[in-house]
């Protein structure tokens, strides 16, 4: 009778640490959804924050996975035929194949991928073959240690889901409560005066000086911005203070360098001018939305990827969270069901082959896909259209999801061709054509100054080629430059300035366009030689 209840003491404790091996398996399986939940630097970039819905949703889909695997595993193992634990083992080989996929594209988004060593090509080659020669002796080896050394690694794991849960339970806790994160309020506008000024400043995120202009694929027709440039102030060397946007962008609004941006606060972002110098909160600067209201002008923004409506005061404000930061407004009207079915969702778009094989398009909705960023284009372009007629704005300021990777189209291109960066291009170049339309039609284009410009250049070691170029492919190298288009109210006539400048002095240029202390591109030249930029080399 003894035996028997040890017998039985003893298969249910095995079927407990099976279980528990399964579920560390389907936690590690959702990495890039806990992975999001638990960044709390992300908050900043999203409107939504994380609540305990969209937790559960999670933790049910690894838990619901988890089960079926569990069964799985205890029906192969109770049947006890030889080619039943073989196909478990070699089951488990995939798991264990699919987890080191999972780690090595997180890997390559990480970055350590921008380090130089990793693209010297003896040392991609070593590695490359390092990893050859393990997985052959893994796979050499498998029937006889792979269930033992998946256990092991797997049970060792296992602390991180409730790890995970609690952290998450008390970042929701000390956080901000669910739901959206406070935008301000508009600010009233100020009289408008006759003969005021009409300043639209673009930012397209991403855009590449070299691939426009200097090295443009000869194939590539983009009129809209040759006929800008010919009628505008330009140059060739126009060099952003950072080559990534939380820096690059806040740089730009307050007309100084800034080195590193810290963005643990959903309305605010802390920013270092100097190594060693306290951080300074963004909110603490003068920028040119400030200081072009302390001038009497009233300033209106529509952005892309910055919670601008959160940061500044502006008569009219508009911004939209990259595809990236998934807490977006529909998820807080789903329900919990449907919430796991997302949740699901986006985990099985990454799985390897996935776009390929056609499975993200099988599963409908996917929040991966292209077509996101094409709506979020299609937003950004019907507010900005409305932006730069408003009467009452004498400053617009408009950051653009274009040419940002991914391409912002829903679907292929008629050529059957998958779209690109390159698409994003084409794409730009008709937004400046519709823009100039828009100020036509409501006789505003020969009084308007307009400046066209970038964030920062495009990124190669960011993305994957196939998000860049055709297939085909290109030798394009990186670059450090990006367009300066700066047609003034009434200029006709194009002016290339030959010198050097860097975009942080833009906030200070365009002010002195407001205030009417430039009304020529020679002034523009003759300002920038008097107003050098600032810590360039």
């Amino acid at each position: 009778m003894r035996s028997q209840h040890a017998g039985s003491h003893g298969a249910l404790r095995h079927l407990v640490k099976t279980f528990v091996i399964c579920l560390s398996f389907a936690n590690l399986f959702f990495v890039h959804a806990w992975a999001e939940l638990l960044s709390r630097e992300v908050d900043f970039f999203r409107k939504y924050s994380v609540n305990l819905q969209k937790v559960a949703a999670v933790f049910l889909d690894v838990l619901l996975l988890a089960v079926v695997l569990w069964i799985f595993t205890c029906l192969m193992a109770r049947a006890g035929k030889p080619w039943c634990i073989r196909i478990l083992k070699w089951c488990a080989f995939a798991g264990v194949a699919l987890l080191l996929n999972f780690l090595w594209v997180a890997f390559q988004a990480s970055s350590f991928e921008a380090l130089p060593i990793v693209h010297v090509t003896a040392v991609r080659m070593l590695l490359s073959l390092f990893g050859i020669v393990a997985g052959a002796m893994l796979v050499r080896n498998w029937e006889k240690i792979g269930i033992p050394l998946t256990s092991t690694i797997l049970k060792i794991l296992s602390p991180a889901l409730p790890l995970i849960l609690a952290s998450l339970a008390w970042d929701i806790h000390k956080g901000p409560p669910a739901g959206r994160f406070a935008d301000r309020q508009p600010v009233a506008a100020l009289p408008r005066t006759t003969g005021a000024p009409h300043v639209l400043w673009f930012i397209f995120d991403e855009w590449d000086q070299a691939l426009t202009f200097g090295r443009r694929p000869a194939t590539m027709a983009l009129p809209e911005l040759d006929r800008f440039r010919s009628q505008a102030f330009h140059t060739d060397r126009a060099y952003p203070p950072a080559p990534f946007t939380s820096l690059s962008v806040p740089s730009l609004l307050a007309g100084r360098t800034f080195i590193q941006s810290d963005t643990g606060d959903p309305s605010e972002v802390m920013l270092t001018f100097e190594k060693g110098q306290p951080r300074l909160p963004l909110s603490s600067q003068p920028t040119i939305f400030s200081e072009a209201r302390g001038a009497g002008f009233n300033a209106g923004i529509v952005g892309f990827y910055l919670p601008y409506c959160r940061l500044f005061d502006a008569v009219s404000c508009e911004w939209h969270s990259y595809i990236g930061f998934t807490s977006v407004e529909g998820e807080y009207s789903l329900s919990l069901g449907q919430l796991m079915l997302l949740a699901a969702k986006r985990q099985a778009a990454r799985l390897p082959g996935a776009r390929p094989l056609g499975l993200r398009r099988a599963l409908g909705e996917d929040p991966l896909k292209p077509a996101r960023h094409a709506v979020t284009y299609r937003e950004i372009r019907q507010q900005a259209l409305a932006a730069i007629v408003d009467p009452r704005l004498s400053l617009v300021y408009i950051h653009a999801s274009i040419p940002h990777p991914p391409a912002a189209f829903e679907d292929d291109l008629p050529n059957g061709k998958p779209a690109t960066y390159l698409d994003n291009l084409t794409l730009l170049d008709r937004t400046v054509g519709e823009v100039r339309r828009q100020l036509e039609n409501a006789g505003m284009w020969e009084s308007s100054t307009i400046l066209l410009t970038s964030d920062h250049p495009l990124r190669l070691g960011h993305w994957r080629p196939e998000l860049l170029f055709p297939s085909s492919g290109s030798d394009f190298r990186q670059a450090s430059q990006v367009p300066f288009l700066l047609k003034l109210a009434g200029e006709q006539q194009g002016f290339a300035y030959d010198g050097a400048m860097q975009t942080v002095v833009t906030k200070d240029l365009l002010l002195a366009i407001m205030k009417g202390e430039i009304t020529q591109p020679e002034q523009v030249a003759a300002w920038l030689e008097h107003n050098p930029p600032r810590n360039f080399q």
